[in-house]
């Protein structure tokens, strides 16, 4: 039985909570992003919130930055950026919080990464 947070284990079921996640869908909304962008709107601000909640923050339009890069949504994305963020579009549809998987699976080491250095580690595991 779970009787404090500090016994809360980060990921899994229990996600990744952190302050307003709610604000992430404000930022997407007001992002202006192409109608093929939008249908990864669910994803995008789970991605949003498991980075900002590394933070202990709020989501911010830098996360919204990060989270695009790792769906494959910039012009000079790899084709297998393209393609995991095809997969995790496709797999979301079957989860109970659209992209848990998307984050899990990219983990926090790429998450707090800046927009630069990630489009530079992602060059690097191509």
């Amino acid at each position: 039985m779970i009787t404090s947070p500090d016994q809360v284990t980060p990921g899994g079921l229990f996600g990744r909570p952190g302050p307003d996640t709610g604000w992430a869908f404000r930022i997407v909304r007001q992002a202006g992003l192409p109608a093929d962008q939008m249908q990864g709107e669910a994803v995008l601000v789970t991605l949003m919130a498991a980075r900002a909640s590394l933070f202990g923050r709020a989501p911010v339009p830098e996360d919204l930055d990060v989270a695009r890069i790792l769906m494959g949504y910039e012009e000079t994305a790899s084709e297998q950026a393209v393609e995991r963020g095809r997969g995790w579009l496709r797999h979301s549809r079957h989860e109970p919080v659209p992209g848990a998987a998307a984050a899990e699976q990219i983990g926090s080491e790429l998450l707090v990464m800046s927009p630069g250095d990630l489009r530079s580690a992602l060059a690097e595991r191509s």
